[in-house]
C-alpha cells in the first residue's frame, strides 16, 4: 500500500487509495482528519499534534515546515497524462504569516494606551497568542461575524481581548494577498499563457478558505474557474496518495510483477536549467535546453582540441550563462581513449538521458572504437530551489550581453588557433615531402 503525506504549515494530512480506488484520508487517534503539525517537548518525551498544542509548559512548539505559497499549472492531455507547464512559488509565504499579521495588529490594539504593555519576551504567552489569532483567522474565514482574539493574561491585572471585523482583516492581509498574483503571473508567463487560457483553479493549503483569497482569484480568472469541491486541507495529500501508487504500480511493473491497479497518472517534468558541458575556451555547449520535457536523450557530438590526447573529460553543469564555469557544477565523466594516437579533430559523442525516475546518464563515447564511460546523476529537475532558478534565469539575462562578447572572443581565438594549425599541418607536410628521396 502507498500513502500520500501533506506536511502542512499548521496540519498536516494522510491519504490512502481505498479499495474503490479512490483517494481518501486517514483519520488519526482522536479522529480528525487533519493533524496539528506542532511537536512539543515534555520530561517524558515528545508531543505530536493536538496533544502539543494542548501542551500547557513554557517550552515553545516548532513547526514541522513553513508556509510556502506556490503555483503549478498542468495540461491534462486526457488518460491521467498531465504535462508541467510551469512551476512558480515562494518559500517563505503561508498561513504562518497571515497568523504573524494578526498578531502584530493584536499587540498594537492591545498596548495602546497602556503604561504596562504585552510581555513578548514570554514565549509561552506569544504561542498563546499566536494560536488565539489563528482561531480568529478560522473564524473570519468562515463567516463575516467579527471575531474575538482573547487570553487570560493570568497573573496580570487584565485579560487580553481584541475584537476584529472581516473588513479589518481583509485590509491587514489584503497587500500580501494581492501580492501572490505576481507569482500567479510568473508561473503564466513562464507557460507562455494568459488566464484566459486557464480552464479550472484548483484550491489547495487552508489560507484558500480565506474569503479575500478566493475573490482575489476570481477577479483574476473569473468566479466559474475556481474549482471548490475538493477540501483544500486534503487536496495535496490526495493528490500524493494519487501519485505514490502510480510511482508504485511503475517499479511492480518494471519488477516483471503485474499490477490491477487501474489509477494511472502520468506528469510530464520539465527540465528547470539548461543542461552541458564546457567547450575549449569555456563556451557552454548546451545539450539539454531548459524546459525540455522528460524522459529526454540528446546526443551531440564534438572534436578533441589536440593531438595525442589520451583522455577525453566532459564536466556537467546546468545554468544559462553561456560561460561554462559561470554555471553550477554538477558532475563529471572521463573517457580514456582507446585511439593513444588520435589528432585534433577525432570525435568524441556526448550524450545526456534523463530517465522516468528523474536520474541523469551522462555517456561519452569514442566515435571510432564505440568505448564508452558513463555518469549516473540524480537529478530530478534540479537541486536547485525554485527561488535560485528564477535568480538564475534573470543573472544570465542580465549579463547576456557580456556573455555574448565573451564567445565572440573566443570564438575569434579559436578561429586564430585553427588557422595556426593548420599552417603548421601544412609546413610539416612540406617539409616530409620535401625529405622524400
Amino acid at each position: 500500500m502507498s500513502i500520500g503525506i501533506d506536511l502542512g504549515t499548521t496540519f498536516s494530512c494522510v491519504a490512502i487509495i481505498n479499495p474503490n480506488n479512490e483517494p481518501e484520508t486517514i483519520v488519526n487517534f482522536n479522529g480528525n482528519r487533519t493533524t496539528p503539525s506542532v511537536i512539543a517537548y515534555e520530561d517524558a518525551g515528545e508531543l505530536v499534534g493536538e496533544a502539543a498544542v494542548d501542551a500547557h509548559r513554557s517550552i515553545p512548539l516548532e513547526h514541522v515546515i513553513y508556509g510556502t505559497f506556490d503555483v503549478s499549472i498542468l495540461k491534462c492531455k486526457g488518460g491521467g497524462h498531465f504535462e508541467i507547464l510551469s512551476s512558480f512559488g515562494h518559500m517563505h509565504l503561508g498561513g504562518q504569516d497571515i497568523d504573524n499579521i494578526l498578531v502584530e495588529y493584536a499587540l498594537v490594539e492591545y498596548n495602546r494606551g497602556r503604561a504596562r504593555k504585552f510581555p513578548e519576551e514570554n514565549l509561552r504567552k506569544m504561542k498563546r497568542l499566536t494560536e488565539s489569532c489563528t482561531k480568529a483567522k478560522i473564524a473570519l474565514s468562515s463567516h463575516d461575524r467579527p471575531a474575538m482574539i482573547y487570553m487570560d493574561m493570568a497573573n496580570e491585572d487584565d485579560e487580553f481581548s481584541v475584537t476584529i471585523t472581516r473588513s479589518k482583516f481583509n485590509e491587514l492581509i489584503g497587500g500580501m494577498i494581492r501580492g501572490t498574483l505576481s507569482i500567479v503571473d510568473q508561473a503564466l508567463s513562464r507557460a507562455n499563457l494568459t488566464e484566459r487560457n486557464i480552464d479550472h483553479v484548483i484550491l489547495a493549503g487552508g489560507s484558500t478558505r480565506i474569503p479575500l483569497v478566493k475573490e482575489t482569484l476570481s477577479g483574476k480568472f473569473s468566479n466559474e474557474k475556481i474549482y471548490c469541491r475538493i477540501n483544500p486541507d486534503e487536496a495535496i495529500a490526495m493528490g500524493a496518495a494519487i501519485y505514490s501508487t502510480t510511482m508504485a504500480t511503475m517499479t511492480s511493473e518494471t519488477s516483471g510483477h503485474h499490477s490491477s491497479n487501474p489509477i494511472s497518472l502520468n506528469i510530464e517534468e520539465k527540465t528547470p536549467l539548461s543542461l552541458g558541458i564546457p567547450l575549449r575556451g569555456d563556451i557552454f555547449s548546451v545539450i539539454i535546453p531548459r524546459g525540455t520535457v522528460y524522459p529526454c536523450k540528446r546526443t551531440n557530438t564534438y572534436s578533441i582540441a589536440l593531438d595525442n590526447q589520451v583522455v577525453a573529460r566532459s564536466v556537467i553543469y546546468e545554468g544559462e550563462r553561456l560561460r561554462g564555469s559561470l554555471n553550477r557544477k554538477i558532475g563529471a565523466v572521463e573517457l580514456e581513449l582507446q585511439n593513444k594516437h588520435s589528432k585534433r579533430g577525432y570525435q568524441v559523442s556526448t550524450t545526456f538521458e534523463i530517465d522516468d525516475n528523474g536520474i541523469l546518464h551522462v555517456t561519452e563515447t569514442e566515435v571510432e572504437t564505440g568505448h564508452s564511460a558513463t555518469l549516473e546523476l540524480a537529478y530530478d529537475g534540479s537541486s536547485q530551489r525554485e527561488a535560485d532558478i528564477q535568480n538564475i534565469i534573470a543573472e544570465a539575462e542580465a549579463h547576456r550581453k557580456e556573455d555574448e562578447e565573451f564567445v565572440q572572443t573566443m570564438e575569434g581565438m579559436k578561429m586564430m588557433e585553427q588557422t595556426l594549425y593548420l599552417l603548421k599541418t601544412l609546413s610539416d607536410l612540406n617539409s616530409t615531402v620535401e625529405n622524400m628521396p
